[in-house]
Parts: structure tokens; C-alpha cells; sequence
């Protein structure tokens, strides 16, 4: 029996405009090394009927193994997201000059590397699962006071065709307008509307309340 079949609920979550994303991560349990509370708590989120996705950080990998999170996300989340915002900050506070919107070029290259693996992680997670789960990914311009609008353009430009290739939709997370403070505090550049017109992108002002959050697709 599949994955997509085992999980199927009774209670799916209904279809409806605006997908319900769950920022499960920072909720899940400490000391889980055989990931039973992380298995118990997709679970329980599957189970309220109304959770379409659940937002998976990226770091230097997914934060579990694509075939075990394969299993536990088919056939009851298919509206998932992936944060870039965990490597994204590690790296660029371990190199200064690392950013989608810096205008360093080896840093701007870095950064499309780690964006590129992230997708690889994503078409592993897929392959897993037999099916798409992840819809959206959120980018992150960094680095922080460097960054210029023009490198960000750049480089979502080129990872266009990439996120289009796989059905992927662009969200730009965090407020990344230099002189404002977003949720985490950070002052970036203002991307302008001609981020928004790339194919599959969209520039957003990312609200957190608690650990749910919605998402326009």
C-alpha cells in the first residue's frame, strides 16, 4: 500500500482559495530522535481536516530523511512550502557576502547553489512520495544591509525557469524593504514591482501568527 493511500483521511481538507499552511517545525518536540512525536504530530494536524500544507524548513537538507517525510505528508498535505530561511541566515551570518540579492558575484553564486539544492531536495521529497506536496518556496534576498534590488532581480530571474520546471510558485518571505523592521528584524532592499512580474514569483509581506500561517497562493 502507498503512502498517498495509508494516510488518507476520512476528513481532508477542504479545497478553498487561500491554502492553510502550518509552520509545524517550531512546534514539533525536542529529543524526538525516532521522530515519534513529529510522526504523532502531522498526524493530529491531518486529523483537524483543514490543514492544506505544512511549511518544512531547508537547511543544509529537509529536517528529516524525503523518504520518512514522504510518508508522512502524502496523501494529507498537497499545498506544502519550504522556508529557505534557516540556511539562508546561517550562511549569510557565516559569510557576509552570501545573498540572492548580493552584489558580490561568488556570493550571489552561492546562493543559487544552496536555492538549486534546496529544489533537488524537493524533487527527492516528490520522487518519495509519488505525488507533489511542496507548491511554493520561500527566498530570502539577504545579505543583510549589501543587498541591491538588481541582484535580486537577477537572480530570481534565473531561477525562474527552475521553480517553473516543477510547478514551484516563488514567495518572496519577510518584509525586504531597506529602512523597515519585518517579523525577524530585518532591513533589505526594496525589491520593487518588477520583482513581481517574474513568472510563478510573489513579493509578500510574511505574517506570522504563532506557529500558523496563511498563504496566498
Amino acid at each position: 500500500m502507498s503512502a498517498t493511500s495509508e494516510n488518507r483521511t476520512d476528513t481532508p481538507a477542504q479545497s478553498r482559495t487561500v491554502p492553510f499552511v502550518v509552520g509545524a517545525y517550531p512546534m514539533l518536540p525536542p529529543d524526538d530522535e525516532d521522530r515519534s512525536g513529529a510522526a504523532a504530530l502531522y498526524a493530529a494536524l491531518a486529523d483537524l481536516g483543514w490543514v492544506d500544507g505544512i511549511e518544512l524548513p531547508f537547511r543544509e537538507a529537509l529536517d528529516a530523511p524525503e523518504p520518512w517525510l514522504a510518508e508522512q505528508l502524502a496523501g494529507r498535505f498537497d499545498q506544502c512550502v519550504i522556508t529557505a530561511i534557516p540556511g539562508t541566515m546561517g550562511r549569510a551570518g557565516a559569510d557576509p557576502v552570501f545573498g540572492l540579492a548580493s552584489p558580490d558575484d561568488d556570493g550571489r553564486a552561492q546562493a543559487l547553489a544552496y536555492t538549486r539544492s534546496l529544489l533537488e531536495a524537493v524533487d527527492r521529497l516528490h520522487e518519495a512520495a509519488g505525488e507533489q506536496l511542496v507548491t511554493r518556496v520561500e527566498l530570502h534576498s539577504a545579505p543583510h544591509h549589501q543587498a541591491t534590488p538588481e541582484a535580486f532581480h537577477a537572480s530570481l530571474s534565473e531561477l525562474s525557469e527552475d521553480f517553473a520546471s516543477r510547478g514551484l510558485g516563488m514567495i518572496v518571505e519577510h518584509c525586504d524593504a531597506e529602512g523597515r523592521r519585518g517579523p525577524l528584524g530585518e532591513g533589505l532592499p526594496d525589491t520593487g514591482p518588477r520583482d513581481r512580474r517574474l513568472p510563478g514569483h510573489r513579493g509578500t509581506h510574511h505574517r506570522q501568527l504563532g506557529a500558523l500561517r496563511h498563504r496566498d497562493p
